[in-house]
């Protein structure tokens, strides 16, 4: 049977009917057949549902599942639960600009790549998009990491190729939709579209809202999960999969994948000393001392010469990692 949907845009909500709804208001005001909304609501309690109901739009689907999943195993849920060629992902509190979204939907219709990262609306958006090469190209230009709104996968390769339980493991690293697309690239190319397609709430927005991680376990940007991270990334890249990587891609893909994650270690310091961030996730704001980044960058390093040496890196290549001091 033939799938006459271009892209789905999958929606995982909790408890945010009045930010889902404009979004998805938003994105059904575009005047596009080959298009779906797909809902997988996790139990909300606020009348998402009854909300949704009102919407009378043969394009706009719902999912409810029959018990609360974790956060990010809802966000997976949610993709899978998608039917079209392109798997469009939103957090359900962003704000969708159909104009810039119609135009990505036209751009869609002739390529086929594994991957797209859409880019949120910002000061240096380029309005310009960059292609990759799967493998190489791919890994060392898409982050290691993404905020998962705008990241758009190919729908047919991921039925076709991956198991949505396999992604639930990932939960401890908090990004394991990365690791999705990580994957993805094994098996086509990908592109960065910056248009700036969307955008996410203002700080007053997110400074009055409480996020729906699990304050009782590590935040993303604490320097535990970039630990996690950097060794789960190397096992995927490295162990994991086949990326067709020659000795010198080997060496530049681990050292860029080192530094990544020790910019990551960075945003730290910025996340305890935010007003707007600690509110929005329900933590103490404190002070992080110098000495104190000092000591995290350190434990850090130590843990990447010693990834480099297990799998297999020579000398200089620990030489480069040790330069992430």
């Amino acid at each position: 049977m033939k799938n006459d949907i271009l892209v789905s845009f999958c929606i995982p909500t909790y408890n945010r009917k009045t930010q889902l709804v404009e979004l998805v208001d938003s994105i059904l005001s575009i005047d596009r057949d080959n298009i779906e909304i797909v809902i997988t609501d996790n139990c909300s309690t606020d009348e998402t549902l009854y909300e949704l109901s009102k919407v009378n739009d043969r394009r706009l689907k719902v999912y409810t599942n029959e018990a609360p999943l974790p956060a990010l195993q809802n966000m997976i849920q949610a993709i899978f639960n998608g039917s079209g060629k392109y798997i469009f992902y939103f957090n359900d509190r962003e704000i969708a600009y159909p104009d810039k979204i119609r135009a990505f939907i036209s751009f869609l219709e002739d390529r086929q790549l594994a991957f797209v990262h859409v880019t949120q609306k910002k000061k240096d958006t380029r309005n310009t998009c960059s292609f990759y090469r799967k493998g190489f190209e791919s890994l060392l230009h898409q982050q290691c990491t993404h905020h998962p709104s705008g990241m758009v996968f190919n729908g047919e390769l991921l039925r076709g190729k991956l198991k949505k339980e396999h992604y639930f493991s990932y939960l401890a690293d908090q990004y394991t939709y990365s690791y999705l697309m990580r994957d993805m690239l094994q098996y086509g190319d990908s592109a960065i579209y910056d248009y700036g397609c969307w955008n996410q709430r203002p700080p007053e927005y997110l400074k009055n809202t409480r996020s729906g991680s699990n304050t009782t376990k590590t935040l993303y940007f604490y320097p535990e999960i970039s630990y996690v991270n950097v060794k789960d990334v190397f096992n995927q890249v490295f162990a994991e999969n086949d990326y067709g990587l020659s000795r010198t891609q080997r060496i530049d893909t681990a050292i860029y994948i080192g530094k990544y994650f020790a910019k990551r270690i960075l945003d730290y310091k910025y996340y305890m000393m935010s007003d707007t961030e600690t509110a929005h996730y329900q933590i103490d704001m404190r002070f992080v001392s110098y000495m104190e980044m000092c000591s995290i960058m350190n434990r850090y390093c130590r843990l990447t010469e010693n990834l480099l040496e297990e799998y297999g890196f020579d000398k200089a290549a620990k030489k480069d990692g040790r330069q992430l001091k």
